[in-house]
């Protein structure tokens, strides 16, 4: 999966996961042309303190010798309240504004107590939007930005995990884009998340609990609770009426040791279920790879990998307002710092451009000055004699565009039309008079004039019949415009 990023080059980014039994950081390096994850970090900090989970963090970035990361933090399902809702609005603000005011209504907690967001599903019967409203506690965030404040470090955003996997799943799974709901069974250390994606987006989602130590501990029980938990999930999906019934399983994450599991859940539950390792499909280093592969039978690293390949496609950030508004606030004031500078820095350069150019310029035109009084009469002299070229090679063009004219003439002249009379005066105007045996060539001759690149507005003065011989002839004057330069008076007098 190549992202490209033409702002930045060559810059490495990280990704956090402090929502579980164990610390997970993930590092990608972004280049203009891909995404590459480049380094992993994992340790279990059960029963451990926030300052010791915090030491940990800053101690990884110490030996990085990485200053001011960019830091996203991954939101799994688990810590988060999901619920399927219906908004009778099409519009984005009202739909936004609705969300604000009723957000609080579906959790037992006060309004001030909670973070929300959402995902735009779609629309439903004309009038309504289906919305996945995204519910947290605003203690469990505030816990980790303290977190990473006590690192000396921040998050810019906090991202929810399902919709991270929902834009990775083309290229995770080599499915490319389907237009049918797929289900992904995310498979982590102590819980799994029943996920129902399509074309990028989260229609549903459940936490199960049961997880990769479950496995371990006991496979023949944990995977009866597996088969039983997605099948629940299943049924309430069904019940919500938000789209049609899924038709593959894929289940990833901690796999390497239920690889069996998806002939289980196929026997059982007939619906196709495949495992795909996330390590051999995503762009992660080898080094990287050998070591996401020796863990993988107790933990995943796939939220944050998807958290940090999709972090410029996500919507969902679950950072609280306040939070937002002072990066926000930050980011503004660096981007006018920086104009300042580049603004100081332009118009320095400009000034010393300036005051050199002039002191220059002045040293030249003195210079200059020298040497044009001593060439003014050789300069004199050489004007006057251009001055004659010129007007002789004025007249040879003009009279060889007569000569050109004339000759243009004679060549579209058609059968039996003679020439009476041809005159071209010194603005360029021309009357042409003579007489054809038939009317219609006379026409035809005008065409042919009109079309010429030596002619333009040419018109019939007039036209007539007379008897001449005892034979009816067409007499005619067509006038026009010589295209080109003007003619002199003596080139006039010798047409004439």
């Amino acid at each position: 999966m190549s992202v490209g990023f033409p702002i930045l080059a060559n810059k490495d980014i990280f990704a956090i996961d402090l929502s579980g039994p164990h610390l997970k950081i993930v590092q990608a390096r972004v280049s203009s042309l891909k995404r590459e994850i480049i380094g992993s970090y994992d340790y279990n900090t059960r029963g451990m303190s926030d300052s010791e989970i915090s030491g940990l963090i800053a101690g990884y970035f110490s030996k990085l010798n990485a200053k001011n990361p960019t830091i996203f933090c991954t939101i799994p399902n688990r810590i988060a309240m999901t619920k399927n809702i219906e908004v009778p609005s099409r519009d984005i603000k009202e739909v936004e504004e609705i969300i604000k005011l009723q957000a609080g209504r579906h959790t037992p907690l006060a309004r001030e107590e909670i973070v929300s967001d959402y995902i735009n599903i779609g629309l439903y019967r004309q009038t309504y939007t289906k919305i996945l409203l995204i519910i947290i506690n605003r203690s469990i965030i505030t816990k980790q930005l303290e977190i990473l404040n006590m690192a000396k470090l921040r998050a810019e955003r906090m991202i929810f995990c399902p919709e991270s996997l929902a834009f990775i799943y083309p290229s995770m799974l080599r499915t490319g884009q389907q237009d049918t709901p797929m289900i992904i069974a995310h498979v982590d250390d102590d819980y799994t998340d029943f996920i129902v994606v399509m074309k990028n987006k989260v229609l549903f989602v459940r936490s199960m609990p049961i997880g990769a130590e479950h496995f371990l501990a006991d496979k023949e029980r944990s995977v009866g609770k597996f088969i039983e938990q997605v099948k629940l999930s299943m049924e309430t999906y069904h019940g919500e009426d938000i789209e049609t019934v899924p038709t593959k399983i894929f289940i990833v994450g901690a796999t390497e040791g239920i690889m069996d599991l998806e002939e289980k859940v196929n026997a059982i539950l007939h619906v196709p279920a495949k495992i795909v390792p996330y390590y051999d499909t995503l762009p992660i280093d080898a080094d990287t790879k050998k070591k996401m592969k020796e863990k993988s039978g107790r933990a995943s690293f796939l939220n944050v990998i998807a958290t940090i390949l999709s972090e410029d496609k996500v919507k969902v950030n679950l950072l609280p307002e306040e939070v937002k508004f002072r990066h926000k606030l930050e980011q503004r004031s660096k981007h006018l710092l920086k104009a300042g500078v580049q603004i100081i820095t332009v118009m320095f350069l400009v000034c010393s451009l300036v005051v050199s150019k002039i002191y220059f310029h002045g040293i030249y035109l003195r210079r200059l000055d020298q040497e044009l009084t001593a060439m003014t009469p050789e300069v004199g002299r050489i004007e006057r004699a251009m001055t004659r070229v010129k007007e002789v090679k004025k007249y040879l063009a003009e009279q060889g565009h007569v000569l050109n004219t004339l000759g243009e003439l004679h060549d579209i002249i058609p059968q039996n039309t003679y020439f009476s009379d041809i005159r071209i005066d010194e603005n360029g105007d021309f009357s042409v008079k003579g007489f054809s045996d038939s009317m219609s060539s006379i026409f035809t001759f005008i065409g042919i004039m009109e079309e010429s690149k030596y002619f333009e507005n040419v018109v019939a003065k007039y036209t007539s019949k007379r008897k001449e011989d005892e034979k009816d002839i067409a007499i005619f004057e067509i006038a026009g415009k010589v295209t080109g330069r003007k003619i002199k008076p003596t080139i006039a007098e010798q047409v004439e």
